[in-house]
């Protein structure tokens, strides 16, 4: 009702102006009746004082960032922490209707806005099922478009407060992977315990990052970084998908009429525990096609067992499922032996080894990375290869699965969820990063006319089977290893010139490879929206008085208010609003008694209202209380901020710290 073209300014009221904890219509005890929200969320940590946990110079603040290097320590209470920001659209690429995001802005903002805003919240809160992110290493080692060199004390809070509004974001089975390397690792699987719960961790991976000769003039090189993964509950591995491996196809040296795999297994308990006093139900004989008893006796004449009951074998005889073999009986005749058959899945898989050498390093991402970008010499200084966000993605989701990554840089995550038919939703800080490489990466890969990484990979693989447990690598450094040996003439005593030969003959043969096709044979479609966080409402003075924002006109001032207040932008005049059966009016005047009634008539049959205005006039809070129970009238901008800001910090990244915090 009424409109401007810009915002007046309107200093705060007598007071601190903080919002009243008791009262249900400010935007402060809102979200402390959110069980999601990060302010409620931090209080909630904040008083477990008698736990194990890592401490650190500002701990209990939170952190703003302000420009590419400076941040501020802010009390928890502070309404910038937790001020819920606008997402302006910029642009959209291919089919927007997607689902995939492109956000720029800090990560503190966008991940707030996509945790309350209403529109977002109900597509995104609690549905993110992989949130891969590789933050700032912290290792002092600055590269042109990322500030790689925060202090521990600043790094920790921003990742910490970071990960407090991821775990909301997760789904109940999602887990999140934190890429990093040796300077941080250590501190943050205590701040993951801190957030997630150590019952709640998973794994710790190591990636081997080089496969070129290091710098030989040091003693220790650094070769791998680690991916410390955490889920939102326990047990979130066991739905993680299982490593694919052809080579356990060779334990199944038996093929039926119907060309599937087999072995065939013993039916009596061999090792640990296979002896009748062990499982007594378990010694029982079994008739063998000749009519006579079979009991389980082992070799040296001991009581042995079965390998399963009573009940099972049976229904094994019935289904003429018991497999006999005729094998000697140690005094030169022969004795019947019972089996069972197993078959090989159709998919073989292992478990997931947590040294992963065998993938691309940085050397082949970078030069994926100027493929993209031609002329550009150097646009990261440590990418990571798109087959190690492709193992993650496919461990830990399904197609149509949502992956988030808030340290985005060049899109490789993003990337290679677009390419396996994920959705993502990305955010990245820096314009130039957005502008130059993350946009311009994700649109060739919309287009179809990003070829390399994931979308046409090959993968070695032996040309020959090779038996459980043993793979390409080691058989190669089997080679290596006998032939030194054997060019020392050290293997003379325990092995003959001719069977050195025949050896390594059949080990180089067995040492061939083939490539295979492991691409996603991904080209183009989908797409994307692309959203920059907005500017904040509010302005402060230097004494604290708030005004609202000069950008604040009459409909980015609704949609604004609605978002502060958690309410679905629906403007339907006279109103703005929608939560629940609750309606929004936003007055750009004062909120008097006529204007009250006029709200009123215009609301439905069981529909409460709340009035955000500039003013109060006398008489329109009774008025309205009298008119609509449970309704009310807010003054802005003091009720919809958190007002009461403390004296902060404000840390220069290349002047003072507070001390020796590492």
């Amino acid at each position: 009702m009424g409109s401007v073209g810009r915002r007046r300014r309107h200093p705060r009221a007598a007071g601190n102006g903080r919002p009243s904890s008791t009262d249900p219509g400010t935007a402060e005890t809102a979200c402390e009746r959110d069980s999601l929200c990060p302010l409620r969320n931090y209080r909630e940590v904040r008083m477990s004082r008698n736990r194990l946990q890592l401490v650190w110079p500002n701990k209990e603040k939170r952190l703003l960032t302000h420009g590419s290097d400076t941040y501020e320590w802010v009390d928890p209470e502070d309404w910038r922490s937790s001020e819920v920001r606008l997402l302006e659209p910029v642009n959209d690429v291919g089919d927007a209707s997607a689902g995939n995001l492109v956000i720029h802005g800090d990560a503190l903002h966008a991940l707030t806005s996509l945790a309350q805003l209403p529109e977002l919240r109900a597509r995104y809160l609690g549905k993110v099922k992989l949130v891969y992110i590789d933050p700032p290493f912290n290792t002092g080692q600055a590269f042109t478009n990322y500030n790689d060199a925060v202090e521990h004390s600043v790094w920790l809070t921003m990742m910490r407060d970071r990960l407090r509004q991821i775990r909301s974001l997760l789904a109940e089975d999602g887990t999140v992977w934190v890429h990093l390397d040796d300077v941080e690792v250590h501190r943050m699987r205590c701040v993951l315990d801190e957030v997630f719960g150590s019952e709640n961790g998973v794994a710790s991976f190591l990636w081997r990052k080089v496969d070129s000769p290091n710098d030989n003039k040091v003693t220790v090189t650094p070769d791998h970084e680690t991916l410390l993964v955490y889920g939102k509950r326990k047990n979130v591995a066991s739905a993680f998908s299982r490593k694919p491996d052809l080579n356990l196809l060779n334990a199944y040296g038996g093929e039926d009429s119907e060309g599937r795999r087999y072995r065939d297994r013993l039916l009596k308990k061999n090792g640990k525990n296979s002896l009748r006093e062990d499982r007594e139900t378990m010694w029982f004989p079994i008739t063998d096609p000749d009519g006579g008893e079979v009991w389980p006796i082992h070799d040296d004449g001991r009581e042995a067992c079965w390998s399963l009951g009573q009940k099972r074998v049976r229904e094994l005889i019935a289904q003429d499922a018991l497999i006999w073999k005729k094998r000697p009986d140690g005094d030169g005749g022969e004795k019947w032996v019972p089996y069972t058959r197993e078959y090989a899945s159709e998919t073989p898989s292992r478990p997931w080894p947590t040294m992963w050498t065998d993938l691309p390093t940085t050397r082949q991402a970078k030069a994926h990375q100027r493929a993209l970008h031609p002329g550009v010499r150097e646009v990261f200084a440590t990418p990571k290869p798109e087959q190690l966000l492709q193992r993650v993605i496919e461990m830990a989701t399904k197609p149509g699965d949502i992956v988030l990554d808030c340290f985005a840089g060049s899109g490789t995550t993003a990337a290679v969820a677009l390419k396996m038919q994920r959705r993502f939703i990305t955010m990245e800080v820096e314009e130039e990063t957005v502008e130059n490489f993350l946009v311009p990466r994700l649109t060739q890969v919309v287009e179809g006319a990003d070829p390399g990484g994931v979308t046409a990979g090959t993968t070695e693989v032996p040309a020959a089977p090779l038996p459980e447990g043993v793979d390409l690598e080691a058989v190669k450094a089997a080679v290596r290893t006998i032939g030194a040996l054997s060019d020392e003439a050290l293997l003379d005593e325990v092995l003959e010139p001719k069977a050195r030969k025949q050896l390594l003959r059949r080990l180089r043969a067995l040492s061939k490879s083939t490539m295979v096709d492991t691409g996603t044979g991904w080209d183009g479609g989908s797409g994307f929206r692309v959203l920059r966080v907005a500017e904040s409402m509010f302005v402060a003075d230097d004494d604290g008085d708030l005004y609202l924002a000069e950008w604040t006109h009459r409909t980015e001032l609704d949609r604004a208010v609605c978002a502060q207040l958690r309410y679905t932008y629906e403007p339907a005049a006279p109103f703005v609003g929608r939560q629940g059966r609750s309606r929004l009016a936003v007055l750009d005047a004062m909120a008097t008694e006529g204007a009250v009634r006029l709200l009123v008539d215009a609301l439905g049959p069981g529909e409460t209202l709340l009035v955000v205005a500039q003013a109060i006039g006398d008489g329109a809070e009774a008025l309205l209380r009298d008119l609509r129970k449970g309704s009310k009238i807010r003054k802005m901008p003091n009720d919809l901020a958190r007002a009461g800001v403390l004296p902060s910090q404000v840390v220069q990244l290349e002047g003072a710290t507070d001390g020796d915090d590492s």
